[in-house]
């Protein structure tokens, strides 16, 4: 019975793995074709992104106003990088959630196996709130902890940018007296004849 069921299977087998083939060959071509509405789409989820960031996460004037022009420069990077993400991975990402869709024996299993599980004990009841307790403590820690490490390395990247700042402001300016001296006429000097002839 178990060789009759493998050959029943390799028919629908082959069909699923022809069927996925052709599916993420006409998304890739997909994406390829459609490069600007990829890129529209990562736009608008890096301006959300950015928002949320501006508005939540960042409470200091100081960091607002430093945080705009860095995520107007670096908008062009995260798109460059995202759109070459976006084309390697989301067509499989997004035909193997299609395929999922489709697949009604892993929901079947998936339900049994909800319905096949033995109910708690007493005892088990009692440990699960301090179990939950001791996770929710843990992730507060963890939150706090995170969370100076984002505040040093956000003072870390403006006091970085002003120190480069700084510097590409006094390298222009050098490059401006260079510039400056080259275009003036030479200093003219005296010849020893020309001083005994004055």
């Amino acid at each position: 019975m178990d060789t009759h069921s493998n050959q029943a299977n390799t028919p629908r087998e082959a069909v699923e793995k022809k069927s996925m083939d052709e599916m993420l060959l006409t998304l890739d071509h997909l994406f390829e074709r459609e490069e600007a509405t990829a890129k529209i789409v990562l736009a608008a989820l890096y301006d959300m992104g950015a928002e949320n960031i501006y508005y939540r996460q960042l409470r200091s004037r100081i960091l607002r106003g430093a945080f705009r022009p860095v995520t107007k420069v670096s908008k062009p990077i995260f798109l460059f990088f995202g759109l070459r993400w976006f084309k390697a991975n989301c067509p499989f990402l997004i035909a193997d959630w299609l395929r999922s869709l489709v697949e009604f024996e892993k929901q079947k299993q998936s339900e049994n196996a909800e319905v096949t599980q033995v109910a708690p004990s007493s005892r088990q009841r009692d440990e699960q709130p301090q179990k939950k307790l001791v996770v929710v403590e843990r992730g507060n820690q963890e939150v706090e902890r995170l969370s100076g490490q984002v505040q040093l390395l956000t003072s870390t990247l403006l006091i970085t940018v002003a120190v480069m700042g700084g510097m590409l402001a006094w390298l222009g300016y050098e490059l401006h007296l260079t510039r400056a001296n080259l275009h003036q006429d030479p200093p003219v000097t005296q010849t020893r004849s020309e001083r005994f002839q004055d």
